[in-house]
């Protein structure tokens, strides 16, 4: 029987004072633009980054709202993240 219980390595991406961020300003229209900057980042410019390491195994778990989680087959590729962002 093959072991199918392989490590794999889980990349969390944090945004630091979101609340802070987009609560900043009592304007609506301010506020859901921040929003909007921030969906961009998550989804947009995260997805950018691991589409740009190459030839790198990995699940998208979650990205979104200023967080993501992001799952790695190899522990090299998952390091690759911290020097693209």
């Amino acid at each position: 029987m093959k072991d199918t219980t392989a490590m794999r390595f889980l990349v969390v991406i944090e945004t630091q004072k979101v609340k802070s961020y987009l609560f900043a300003s009592p304007i609506m229209r301010e506020t859901r633009g921040g929003s909007v900057l921030l969906d961009s980042l998550n989804r947009k410019k995260t997805k950018m980054i691991l589409q740009g390491l190459g030839n790198v195994r990995y699940e998208e778990i979650y990205l979104g709202g200023g967080s993501g989680r992001v799952l790695f087959e190899k522990n090299h590729d998952a390091a690759k993240i911290n020097k693209k962002g």
